[in-house]
This record gives structure tokens, C-alpha cells and sequence, in this order.
């Protein structure tokens, strides 16, 4: 069966290689606004509802319920990523119906950032100022309405990536570019928004806390977001489409064949499992900081930004060791380098070592798993691409939006599983200075999880498989 059949020939001659530098920016903007939109209430939110024991902070919510908020809410959002992506693949642009924002994926983020900015701010807004279920319940639905609209920008954006990009080595191109604009949107959102909440909030002056420093972060993280949003919706300019292109038949049957394509069940198992054990410590962050090492939100912005230099730096790096390892063992090599970092919290944190040496370490431990995290950046476009491209073989249609819904349903599934992992051996196994085993253990628990992502990532098929 030929490739032009099923739309998979596209001709490349006439596409610009690499993306023009007005699209790419658009483009690392537009990813920068999905971390800021997802990051700052993943980073922040448990810490911000429930704090640790005897810090004076106000409290919303015990840990338990945080979690089970979370894990709900993302539960939820997962149903939709799906939805959406069909809804993308198979949106016709109408002419004249919305002649300013047409294609198939801008009029998603033209009208979802809307509500978008409103929920990214409604969430630092507890009912009631003390622990209460009332606290639950706004959470929750704030929660998976947030990811709801996240989810209608998200889905069109990444989707555009394997539409701009249709050959190895513009893909990984495409994916520094998304690299350096998650980076830069992560950076934000965990980086700066720590000093920038406490610098916001009008209570440190008297030597106290309160929800303002977290709150007027809200409104400017939700405004930055919404304006790089509409800035993909002005500055980028989608392909033609392609009638080959369009899927057809039952969107169910779409699910169904993409969700057991072989190579992407693979691809699910990696990612799923590496999610799961690098975002855990993640959550845990502030907590470590904390009573590890006697900081506090300002010092999380001191100990993180190596991993997000790194991070950056080994984005950029991609496209030129990937022409050398391929993208199979650029992923493997970024796993190995997160694996053999995150063992090391425990240590660095039980040291009885003086803390401006104990920040020392941290750095240097963050700054490693920043390269392995920046090389997994720039592998996502390639990997999953291949995968697009060997669906597109088998029937009519291609399925970007789809596919990239499954790739974020897989992040989600991990997002999900890492925060209950992580607020689970907090409440277990402790999260105060009397008792810190859970603080210490998620770091070495996580690795282990890493450790079998990385096992099957050496294992991973790669090819074209015979149409």
C-alpha cells in the first residue's frame, strides 16, 4: 500500500526548514503558557493548601484531601484529551466563520485561554480561611475545569509540531525550540515564582504569611499565559490542510487502534513509569527544602535554577547529539542522568554538613538531572512522530492531535500517579522536622521507578515497521 494513499507523502520542498524564527517563537512562547498555566498550581498547590506542620502558615486542606483532589481532577482531565484531539484532527476551517483565527487548532486556544486565565487564578481563592471540606470541593472543581481548558490549548498546540516538522531532523529542531520554551515557562513558574510570592506578600513585612503572595503570583502567571496563548493564534500561520490528511470513519475505532498501536503502548509504559519517578520529588520540592535544608520558598528558586540552566543548555545541544546518538539513545542518556540524580536527596539532606555547602550539592544534583531532563525535551516530536507517521501508513488520515493527546494523557497518568506517590509517603511515612522519613525516601523511591522506565527504554523498538 503506497504512503501517498494515506496522505503520509507531503512534499517538503516547499516547506521552510528549519520553522522561521517568528514561528518558533510563537511556538516557545506558546509552550512556555501551558507550563506556566499547568506548573505553578502542580509546584505550589499541595504546599500553598496544606503546608507543613508547624510553619505558621494558614492551612485549606489536610494532604490526604489535596491528593485525592489532584488525582481526581486529573483523572478527569485525562477523558478529555482524547475528545479534543479528535476534535482537532477533524475540525474543518469554515471559511468566513472565524476568518481571523482559522485552521484547526488556533480557534482552540483563541477561545479556551479565556476561561483558562479566569480558573489559573479562581484556584488561590479557597471559600473558606481555615481547613474545611468546603476547601475540597473548590479545589476539585476548579481544579478539573483549569485542566479542561489547558487541555483545548494544549492538545491544537503541540499538535502543530508534527504538522510544521514531518522529517527527523525538524523535529528535533522543533522540539528545542519546545525544550527551551518549556524551560523557560518551568523556570517561571517554579524558579521565579517562589521569591516572587514572598517578595508579593504584604504579611512578610510583619514577620507572618498569608495567601496574597500566592495569589497575586496567580494573576500574573494567568495573564502572561494568556497573552502567549493569543500570541500563537496571531503569530503562527498553519499549513494547508490536506484532504489525504483527514481522518475518516469511526472516531472510536481512532481511539481504539491508536491507544494499541504497538510502539506507542511502548512508548506509554517508558514515559508513564519515568513520570511517575521524576515528578514525585518534584512535588516534594518545597517540603525538602524545607526541612532539609532550613529553607524556604526563596531558597527552592536557589537550589533549582542549575536544573533549569542545564535543562536549557542540553535542549539546545539536542538537535546536534541526536544527529550522533539518534533520538532512541538521547532518551536513554536523559533518563540515565535523571535515574542517577534523584538518590542523591536523601544524602545531601541527612548531611551534617554546613547548609551553604548542603545548597552546593543540591545544585549540583539538580544541575544532572537538568541534562538528562533537557535531552528528554527535544525526543518527544521524533519518537512520537514515527509513530504518526507509521499509523498514517496503515489507514487513511493523519492523526497529530490524537497522538499528542495520548503522549499528554501519558504525561497526565504520571502527573496523577506522582502526585499520590508523593503526598502518600509525606503523610505515611512523615513530613515534619520530628519525623522527615517521607521527605528523605521520595527521592531514592523514585529512582527505583525511573530505573525501570530507563530498562525499557533501552529495550524500545525503532524503524519503520512493513506497511
Amino acid at each position: 500500500m503506497s504512503d501517498a494513499g494515506h496522505g503520509l507523502a507531503r512534499t517538503t520542498a516547499a516547506r521552510p526548514v528549519p520553522p522561521s524564527w517568528r514561528r518558533g517563537l510563537a511556538f516557545l512562547f506558546g509552550v512556555a503558557a501551558v507550563q506556566l498555566s499547568l506548573e505553578y498550581i502542580s509546584q505550589y498547590g499541595a504546599y500553598f493548601l496544606a503546608p507543613p506542620e508547624g510553619s505558621a502558615r494558614p492551612v485549606f486542606m489536610t494532604l490526604g484531601l489535596v491528593g485525592a483532589a489532584f488525582a481526581v481532577a486529573r483523572l478527569l482531565d485525562a477523558v478529555s484529551d482524547p475528545v479534543v484531539g479528535i476534535w482537532s484532527d477533524r475540525h474543518a476551517a469554515r471559511p468566513g466563520q472565524f476568518p481571523w483565527i482559522g485552521g484547526r487548532r488556533r480557534p482552540f486556544l483563541f477561545w479556551a485561554s479565556f476561561p483558562l486565565l479566569a480558573t489559573s487564578v479562581l484556584f488561590w481563592y479557597p471559600p473558606v480561611a481555615g481547613a474545611s471540606p468546603a476547601n475540597a470541593i473548590h479545589c476539585l472543581a476548579v481544579l478539573a475545569l483549569q485542566m479542561f481548558f489547558l487541555t483545548c490549548c494544549a492538545i491544537p498546540l503541540y499538535a502543530l509540531g508534527p504538522e510544521l516538522a514531518r522529517g527527523p531532523e525538524e523535529r528535533v529542531g522543533l522540539g528545542a525550540w519546545t525544550g527551551a520554551g518549556t524551560t523557560l515557562g518551568v523556570v517561571t513558574a517554579i524558579v521565579l515564582a517562589g521569591p516572587l510570592v514572598a517578595a508579593l506578600d504584604p504579611a512578610r513585612a510583619a514577620g507572618g504569611v498569608s495567601a496574597v503572595g500566592f495569589q497575586r503570583v496567580a494573576w500574573l502567571l494567568a495573564l502572561v499565559a494568556f497573552a502567549a496563548f493569543q500570541g500563537v493564534v496571531w503569530g503562527v500561520q498553519e499549513p494547508a490542510g490536506e484532504p489525504a490528511a483527514e481522518p475518516r470513519g469511526n472516531a472510536w475505532d481512532d481511539i481504539g487502534r491508536a491507544v494499541l498501536h504497538p510502539r506507542f503502548l511502548w512508548y506509554f509504559a517508558i514515559f508513564f513509569l519515568f513520570n511517575v519517578g521524576f515528578l514525585a520529588p518534584q512535588r516534594c520540592v518545597p517540603h525538602w527544602v524545607e526541612i532539609g535544608l532550613g529553607g524556604d520558598e526563596t531558597t527552592v528558586g536557589v537550589v533549582l535554577w542549575p536544573f533549569f540552566a542545564t535543562s536549557l543548555a542540553a535542549a539546545l545541544a539536542a538537535p546536534a547529539a541526536a544527529r550522533i546518538l539518534g533520538a532512541k539513545w538521547l532518551m536513554v542518556l536523559g533518563m540515565a542522568l535523571v535515574t542517577a540524580a534523584l538518590p542523591w536527596m536523601h544524602p545531601i539532606a541527612t548531611a551534617a554538613a554546613p547548609v551553604a555547602r548542603k545548597i552546593v550539592w543540591s545544585q549540583l544534583m539538580f544541575a544532572v538531572a537538568g541534562l538528562g531532563n533537557g535531552l528528554l525535551y527535544a525526543i518527544v516530536f521524533p519518537i512520537l512522530g514515527e509513530i504518526i507517521d507509521d499509523d498514517a501508513r496503515s489507514r487513511p488520515g493523519r492523526r497529530e492531535a490524537l497522538f499528542l493527546a495520548l503522549h499528554t494523557m501519558t504525561w497526565k497518568a504520571g502527573v496523577t500517579a506522582s502526585v499520590v506517590l508523593a503526598t502518600q509517603v509525606l503523610e505515611r511515612w512523615g513530613a515534619s522536622a520530628a519525623n522527615p522519613a517521607g521527605v528523605l525516601w521520595v527521592g531514592p523511591v523514585s529512582a527505583t521507578i525511573c530505573g525501570g522506565a530507563l530498562l525499557l527504554a533501552v529495550f524500545y523498538p525503532t524503524g519503520r515497521r512493513p506497511a
